[in-house]
Order: C-alpha cells, then structure tokens, then sequence
C-alpha cells in the first residue's frame, strides 16, 4: 500500500489542476499547456513502475500514428508528436497521483462551483457589471479564435471564462472553454464522490448538482439524469420502496422539463432539423452533423476502419469548410481507427469496474459510468486529452499498487488509508 506524505499531496494537488487546465481551460489549451504538462512528468520520475498492458497501450498508439504518417501523403510529423506527448505524460502523472487524484478532482471542482456562483448571481444581479468587469480583464487572459471568418474573443482569467454563452445567454461556464465542459466536469466529480462517499446528495454533491444546472447544457442533464437514474437503481443504502417512488417521481418530473425547457426538447428537434445544412455548409459543425460526417468518412475504406486518418487539421472538411467537428465519439473511430478505439474504451470500463469494487459499490455501475463517458464524448471531442486519458488507467493502479486493501466504505476511510 502506497502512502502519501502531505508534502506529495500538495504536488499532486497541483498536477490535478494542471491536468485539467490543460484539457479544458481556455488559456492553457494552447502550444504552451502541451509542454507545460511534459515538463510536469519531472514529478513523476522517483519510483515509477508502469505496467506491461500500459506499454502495449503506447505501443499501440505510436504504431498507428507511425502508419499515417506512411499512409497519408501528406500528415503532419508535429500531430504524432503532440499526440504521444500527451499520452506518455498522462500515464506518468496519474501512475503517481494515482487514487488521490478521486479527492483532489472533487475538492478543485467544488472550489470552481462555488467561484462560478458568484458571477452567475453578479450576471443576473447586473449583466451591465459583469460585462464591465470583463473588459477590465488583461489581455494575456484573451484567447482569440477565428470561426467562418469571425474574431471570437474568450476571456479566461484561469478561474472564470466570460465568453458569449455567460455574457449573452446566461450559461454558468465555470472556467472551462463551454458550459457542456463545465457540466461534464461535474457529473465526473459527482462519479467519484459517488465511488468515495456511496452518495450523491452530501455537501458537496448538491453543490454540484445546483452547478449543474446553470450550465443549462442539454448533454449534461441527460448525462445527470442516467446517472441518477443508476444510483437510485444500484445503491444498496436504499429500501426498494423509496426507488419506485423516487425513480417514478424523477422520471415524471425529467420528462415535463425535457418537454417544457427550450434548451432540451426543442434545441435537439432543431439540430435534428438542420442536420443536412449543418454538413452542406459547413462539413460537419453540430454533434449530429459531425458523427455523420465522421461515419461517412470512416466507411471510404477498410483502412480507415481498422487504422483511422489521424486527428491532424488536414483530415476534416476540406478546403471550403472551416470548422473542426466536435463528437468525441466518432471522432475517436476515424481518427484512431475501430482497433484502438477498442482497446481505449476497454481500458476506460476495466477502470470503472475495479474502482467500483475497490470502493465498494455495484459492479454494474462500471457500466452506468462508461455510458455516461460515452454520452458526453458524443457532445464534445473530449479522448484526446491528457485528463481523459488519466482515467483509463485506474484498473492497473488499483491492481499495481492497492491489491491487498479491502472495499473501502467512506471517504474518511479512503483518507486513512492513503495518507500518512
């Protein structure tokens, strides 16, 4: 069993922020982060024992990534590179943060909450001060961006972002790069305090929740709803008379806001809609619009069924169609190919399955959390960063470094466990 010092934990407390700046905060989501995050690994180095199955994973990816660069007449060597550095740098950062990262996570999402309630109250208190106090913003904290030919501005002083879904439509974006970012941050902290604390409705799981809501994302409350759906099923600390009312009266009430709130029932039956324009004009640009395309485009040949054509800019749309598509889910079969695609979501549900008995919930919730990955991955290409592919590795920590603990029950008991 493997103890932490506090001093250690304070380091891993950084590189769990660092791990998720990098992957989803505007200002480090630039050519900075990547080296940034390799330059983190220096942490890592004393004691590090990486498992067999984990080389066969980066076998595996440079292997592929080395066959597009044969493959494709034209593929840029530096996507290889960015793709590999980011991967060999998330496995050694979680193989030492390793289960700590589960209260780290929770703790620094909790912090963002609360922040991201005072501007959200400011916004609706006085939409004319918050405004105000973004301009007043540096400009270092400015990421600037072209889409169809447009200057967009996202201003991210690293603990809040001010872009148009906050300042125009109201959204709670927290700091991440869209309010669907901020909820799918949310429901995995909701995860791991279910894995820690057998509960979703504690302190910090109704801060969550009220979060949640703000985003006012269609992805995240359909994730939330199978999540609580899940527990209600699964959660042994609940009598079978209190889950058919609760899940009756959840299940009634979700479906009278899916039908009477705009941004659900109506924003799906509008992108339904506008399918065929989507990828007319833009080649691709809503997540329905985009797993077509990829689809389409993956069924052009075996090889890029079996291999895929890489993540590089070059691959999507097409010279007359400036947009990036943006379903994960998809995105991961015909960038990577169905091989690896594979072996990324085995690895994701084999560590599901061993968080679960380790922290001593139903088996079958592996499969609840795998679902609900996979339900935000088609809302956003999310497999592709570094604190996405730090959770396909908790199977083989738990086994490498916890193998003689019992089941832990609480929170408290996983801190006396791990920290000395």
């Amino acid at each position: 069993m493997v103890k932490t010092t506090n001093t250690d934990l304070r380091v891993k407390s950084f590189l769990v922020f660092l791990l998720i700046a990098i992957s989803t905060l505007p200002f480090f989501k630039q050519n900075f982060g990547t080296y940034l995050l390799l330059g983190s690994v220096v942490f890592t180095l004393k004691e590090l024992r990486i498992h067999t199955e984990i080389l066969f994973f980066v076998f595996a990816a440079f292997a592929i990534e080395i066959f597009h660069n044969f493959y494709f007449d034209v593929y840029d060597i530096a996507v290889t590179r960015q793709s590999m550095i980011i991967i060999i740098s998330a496995i050694f950062l979680i193989y030492y943060i390793k289960l700590d990262f589960l209260p780290i996570y929770i703790n620094i999402l909790y912090y963002f909450s609360l922040i991201s309630f005072v501007f959200f109250a400011l916004y609706y208190a006085d939409s004319n001060l918050v405004g105000q106090f973004a301009k007043a913003i540096p400009s270092t904290f400015i990421k600037t961006t072209v889409n169809y030919g447009a200057e967009v501005n996202q201003i991210n002083p690293i603990f809040y972002n001010f872009d148009s879904n906050f300042l125009e439509l109201g959204r709670n974006n927290g700091p991440f790069w869209e309010p669907t970012v901020f909820a799918t941050m949310l429901v995995i902290a909701q995860i791991f305090n279910l894995l820690l604390n057998k509960t979703l409705f504690n302190k910090k799981g109704i801060v969550f929740t009220i979060a949640l809501l703000t985003t006012f994302s269609t992805t995240g409350f359909m994730a939330y709803f199978l999540l609580i759906i899940f527990y209600f099923l699964l959660s042994n600390k609940i009598r079978t008379f209190t889950k058919v009312i609760a899940l009756t009266a959840f299940i009634a009430l979700s479906v009278g806001l899916f039908t009477a709130l705009p941004f659900l029932s109506d924003k799906i039956d509008n992108e339904i809609e506008k399918t065929d324009q989507e990828m007319d004009k833009y080649g691709g640009d809503s997540r329905l619009a985009s797993a077509i395309m990829d689809l389409k485009e993956m069924s052009e040949k075996t090889t890029y069924v079996l291999f895929g054509k890489g993540h590089g800019p070059d691959r999507i749309a097409g010279p007359d169609k400036d947009v990036l598509r943006n379903c994960g889910d998809t995105g991961l079969l015909i960038e990577w190919g169905l091989l690896f695609t594979i072996i990324y979501l085995g690895f994701l549900f084999y560590s599901f399955l061993e968080l679960a008995k380790f922290f001593n919930v139903h088996w079958a919730f592996s499969i609840a959390f795998t679902i609900i990955i996979l339900v935000f991955g088609f809302s956003e290409a999310y497999f592709n960063l570094p604190l996405f592919y730090c959770f396909l590795f908790f199977g083989f920590i738990i086994k490498r470094y916890y193998p003689y603990s019992q089941p832990v029950k609480s929170e408290e008991e996983f801190t006396e466990l791990v920290i000395s």
